[in-house]
């Protein structure tokens, strides 16, 4: 129960802001420059980072290798680790 619980709690960390940001661009909240600003932000640097602290987490990899998330498709060899429980 504790491990869909951890997961839930990763999916809503990644999903929610995507959303919102969704929900934002489509009723008006957002202007496009901010929209796309917000959506390489959430791309390039808070998802990989949120999936690097997950993986650090469950011992997957060193907290001196968090960096690495950084680079685009690193951790793409760690999905069932990051989404599956």
């Amino acid at each position: 129960m504790q491990l869909f619980r951890k997961l839930s709690l990763y999916l809503a960390a990644i999903f929610i802001p995507f959303f919102l940001l969704i929900f934002g661009s489509r009723n008006g909240m957002l202007s496009p420059g901010w929209f796309v600003f917000l959506l390489l932000t959430y791309a390039v640097i808070y998802h990989p980072i949120i999936s690097g602290l997950r993986l650090v987490a469950k011992g997957i990899i060193a907290p001196s290798s968090l960096w690495k998330n950084l680079i685009p498709g690193w951790n793409w060899k760690y999905y069932s680790h990051l989404f599956l429980p």
